[in-house]
């Protein structure tokens, strides 16, 4: 029994009395007339970001992690619309202070004639009032010494007599620039760039938007090609791809409960044909390691044992000794988080994630062929509201989910 204040055997140094522990609080120390106040229940876990309450700590840290990833994420695309909205909002504003009123016929005309044309006319033509039929149509005359300085496809701008204003051309390569302005995805700098900025605001966050530009500057700057044209063409190369993985199949597991046969549909694949897959690949089989080892290391006396792989624990080499004719270990890890409800078409359940215990670390734990692979889905069994919490439900569950597990570890059993 140990002393509450100082951590030691029943008898303390400190006070050299006897600590008696009650089964009721609060704790009375003998010969002393202190007590110490009971420690209040632990508190359960709760996520702040999704409200979510967890029963003890298993799994909280990693959906805590993906919780508050995915809220970055969101407010990174809110931030990036906003500022979208900002420049939107910005190009439509004015891009000059508008100045005093005035008659608005007293304006200048934004469209000049041609420099140098009209400088050339000493007298400006008298203007004389057009016939209706112009009104109609018909084509006007103009003053011979404007008509001989104009080329094609100039525009003539004839004014109203009473205006007083001469009549002039404008050079068809104004008229062009007059009709440009702004291009229609401004202020993009292209097309392509509004169309992908389009495409990521519609369907992606801001990670798969960086995935998708970052593929697309690879093809850009020659480093890659991309031969896909049509989705179709992707969701083919997708169905070849997949046969030439380790299929899944759905087993039919059946758990007896209150006197009635309870069936669920487990999707998973053969483990020993996943394994055989990565031995038999001739990039990762130079990486396997068959033989347990030990390590130690020398610290001025004597060698001191470590391990920093699994082929250098004690157990590894346990089991090759035992082995016989020389044979060599093949290890699996296998592992599932009840907090990752995953789906796959019309089921979900919880991801059940393999790994091969030969291969080096870098390589077991990572993303690329030869790290976890997803080897089955554990059946999401509902709750019972009457039956829920109750021990007999919970070894209910448990028994679903090692009937399923002993589908997919029968291709590795004896």
């Amino acid at each position: 029994m140990l002393c509450r204040l100082c951590d030691n055997d029943t008898t303390c140094d400190n006070t050299n009395v006897t600590v008696t522990l009650l089964s009721k609080p609060p704790f009375k120390i003998a010969g002393s007339s202190a007590s110490v106040a009971p420690t209040s229940p632990p508190k359960r876990p709760h996520c702040g970001i999704c409200n979510r309450d967890f029963d003890d700590n298993r799994g909280f840290k990693s959906h805590y992690e993906k919780c508050l990833q995915q809220k970055e994420d969101a407010q990174k695309d809110k931030d990036y619309v906003r500022k979208v909205e900002a420049r939107r909002n910005k190009a439509r504003e004015p891009e000059s202070p508008v100045k005093a009123q005035r008659k608005p016929w007293e304006h200048p005309s934004p469209l000049k004639p041609r420099a140098g044309l009209q400088s050339k006319v000493n007298v400006p033509p008298k203007i004389h009032s057009a016939p209706d039929t112009q009104a109609q149509g018909s084509q006007a005359h103009s003053s011979p010494v404007l008509q001989s300085q104009a080329n094609l496809g100039d525009i003539r701008v004839e004014y109203i007599p009473s205006s007083n204003r001469e009549e002039f051309c404008i050079p068809y390569e104004r008229v062009k620039e007059s009709l440009g302005g702004r291009p229609p995805w401004y202020p993009f700098q292209s097309r392509a760039d509004f169309e992908i900025a389009k495409l990521g605001l519609e369907a992606l966050n801001h990670r798969q938007l960086d995935a998708l530009l970052s593929t697309v500057q690879r093809c850009i700057s020659s480093e890659d090609t991309l031969s896909f044209k049509r989705s179709s063409e992707v969701l083919e190369v997708w169905e070849h791809a997949a046969e030439l993985t380790t299929p899944f199949n759905k087993y039919d597991v059946k758990v007896p409960y209150n006197g009635q046969e309870h069936h669920f549909q487990f999707p998973g694949c053969s483990l020993w044909d996943w394994a055989m897959e990565l031995v038999d690949d001739p990039n990762l089989i130079q990486l396997f390691e068959w033989d347990a080892c030990k390590m130690s290391r020398y610290d001025g006396e004597q060698f001191i044992p470590f391990g920093n792989e699994p082929w250098t624990a004690k157990r590894w080499w346990d089991v090759q000794e035992s082995l016989k004719d020389g044979g060599k270990p093949l290890f699996f890890i296998l592992y599932t988080d009840e907090t990752k409800l995953s789906s796959s078409g019309t089921t979900t359940g919880y991801p059940v994630v393999a790994r091969i215990t030969n291969l080096p670390e870098h390589v077991r734990n990572s993303h690329s062929f030869g790290g976890g692979r997803v080897v089955g889905l554990l059946p999401d069994v509902e709750d019972d509201e009457g039956e829920k919490g109750k021990p007999h439900f919970v070894d209910f569950k448990r028994v679903v989910w090692h009937g399923s597990l002993d589908e997919i570890f029968g291709s590795i059993a004896e």
